[in-house]
């Protein structure tokens, strides 16, 4: 099975829980991968979906445009770990949801007390390759 970026996206949008609409979800899950953006912008960081148009964003999230270009500014100031403790925030049905997914989607052994790396790693992959196969 093969996940992209937008896929990812999908997957996890459904269990977030808050108002984001698709767009500043994107958003959110790329912020997530990088953590102490506060900070960060005080020393002249720059968030690499910063100033982006929503549309622009949206693609990202529908599919019909690839993330890999902005990619490189994300995984090097990646956090695998605030990743994990993002997808640790969701509640847990909404991560064992999260595991059936992932498991339908034939990423085999996702489960409560994993998927919060499973995803990581995923989200990882898809930002350095482009997809996620397994």
């Amino acid at each position: 099975m093969t996940l992209t970026f937008s896929d990812s996206a999908k997957l996890l949008y459904p269990y977030f829980g808050r108002e984001d609409n698709q767009a500043e979800f994107v958003i959110t899950l790329t912020n997530n991968f990088m953590p102490v953006l506060e900070r960060r912008e005080k020393d002249g960081y720059i968030d690499p979906m910063k100033n982006r148009e929503s549309r622009t964003v949206y693609s990202y999230f529908s599919g019909s445009r690839s993330i890999p270009p902005k990619a490189h500014k994300i995984l090097g100031r990646s956090s695998k770990k605030e990743f994990e403790d993002f997808i640790l925030s969701f509640t847990d049905n909404a991560q064992r949801s999260i595991a059936d997914k992932l498991n339908e989607k034939g990423i085999s052994s996702a489960n409560l007390e994993n998927v919060h790396k499973k995803c990581a790693d995923i989200f990882q992959v898809i930002l350095e390759y482009g997809k996620y196969e397994e």
